[in-house]
């Protein structure tokens, strides 16, 4: 599970790094495509363990793009899975 994990986390840092944060700041489009690839990516394990892994690789990934603010990226976090 935890490689799971580990390789989202690298492939995805890669392909951010395309994208700066301070260009990018706020971009709910980023947020949408990254929770877009997060649930075509975490397979394994049970619902409640996927989820918790996406959600915190998606913390891990998006914080930068949202002024390094947690709260700001929960609440769009939240808004984009309405």
């Amino acid at each position: 599970m935890s490689n799971q994990a580990q390789v989202f986390l690298k492939d995805l840092f890669l392909k951010l790094g395309e994208y700066s944060a301070q260009n990018h700041q706020l971009d709910k489009e980023l947020l949408l495509h990254v929770l877009n690839i997060s649930e075509a990516f975490f397979i394994y394990g049970n619902k409640k363990e996927r989820n918790e892994l996406q959600e915190n690789a998606v913390r891990v990934l998006m914080k930068p793009y949202f002024c390094d603010d947690g709260d700001i990226l929960e609440v769009m976090i939240s808004f984009s899975m309405e």
